[in-house]
Formats: structure tokens, sequence, C-alpha cells
């Protein structure tokens, strides 16, 4: 999903949580936004580059391949494990709580855009799942 689709689906849940998060809802908003910087963390693992524009335009390179078969990219802040972790965290402390939250139903908007768009890469749910994929499986 590209980023202004995220900042736009993070504004209106932020307004919607307004009520609830308060003053917390800015920080939602970053929480649902800022997850995808590890799309940048892979980008720079997979290309040893750090040019964040260079970085954008793979990923957009990517929703515009067709590729036969699914390749899987290992983005750690959406896999289940993360989440896990965040929501463990989040029982204890009420701003974690928060970006539990935004990186929670950011995930979740990731994963409605797959099942409608269908791309031909999508980031694996899981650490052990990409762990244990083929090499050529992997993006």
């Amino acid at each position: 999903m590209l980023v202004r689709w995220h900042i736009l689906i993070g504004i209106i849940l932020a307004l919607i949580f307004l009520p609830w998060l308060q003053t917390y809802s800015l920080l939602f908003l970053v929480a649902f936004v800022i997850i995808d910087i590890d799309h940048y963390f892979f980008y720079m693992a997979r290309k040893k580059s750090y040019n964040l524009l260079s970085c954008y335009r793979f990923f957009r390179s990517l929703e515009k391949r067709k590729i036969q078969y699914k390749k899987y990219s290992l983005c750690i802040f959406h896999t289940a494990e993360f989440l896990f972790l965040l929501f463990l965290a989040a029982l204890f402390n009420q701003i974690i709580a928060v970006i539990f939250l935004g990186a929670f139903l950011h995930t979740l908007a990731d994963v409605l855009d797959v099942k409608i768009r269908k791309p031909s890469v999508v980031k694996t749910a899981s650490l052990l799942c990409y762990l244990k994929l083929p090499k050529e499986a992997k993006l």
C-alpha cells in the first residue's frame, strides 16, 4: 500500500479514535505510518544503499512488476512475532498500547490490501515462515 494511503487511513482512524485516545491520537497516527520504516531497513540490507528515493522507487517498481510466482519480503515490523512482543509490552504501558494499536491496524490494512489487489510481492507474516521459505521464493 502506498504511503499516502497509510497517511489517509491513519488520519481517519486517529479521528475516529480521538474521543478515546485524546492527546495520544497523534502518537497513534505516527505509529500507523512509521511502521513502514522496515521497508527501508529491508532495502538497505538487500541493496546496500541508503538512498530513500531509490528505496521508494524499488518498492513501487515491485508493485508494477508481474511475477509468475509470489515473492516474499521480510518487513520485520509487519511480522506476527513483532506484533506479539509489542502486544506483551502494551499490557504494561499505555503509550506502547497506543503504538501497538497503530502498528496492528496498519498491518491489518496491509493484509486487506493484499487480499484485494493480490500483488505478486508480499510481506511475509512471520519471521519463522520467512526463514523456512526456499531461496527462490524470497525477494
